[in-house]
């Protein structure tokens, strides 16, 4: 029986001083969705008015890429902004801006 808990051991051991060896490469190419709060700031140019605009951003990357020999990174990435709100100033003027943008981004660096 001591024999055999020896055997399992040496194995055991073998196996962890080997598998380091055997580990994979590190991927470089990553995909990733993000969404979140996003905040922006209104203000008409003939006017001292001033809104705070709440909205939301989201970020699809459809593929980031690092390459081995310079380290720089490429990637496409789908982003989009959108900002509605409401407010009036103090003359009573009413401002209602909505924006909404849709980016189709390629970055390298």
């Amino acid at each position: 029986m001591l024999s055999l808990r020896c055997l399992l051991l040496s194995i055991l051991l073998l196996l962890l001083t080997s598998l380091p060896a055997l580990a994979q490469e590190d991927d470089l190419t990553m995909t990733w969705l993000a969404s979140g709060a996003a905040t922006a700031s209104y203000s008409p140019n003939d006017s001292d008015y001033s809104l705070a605009l709440q909205g939301s951003h989201a970020e699809f990357t459809i593929y980031q890429d690092r390459s081995a020999y310079t380290n720089l990174f490429n990637g496409l990435h789908l982003i989009g902004l959108e900002f509605p709100v409401e407010g009036t100033d103090s003359d009573g003027n009413r401002h209602a801006p909505e924006y909404a943008n849709a980016s189709l981004l390629y970055s390298l660096g």
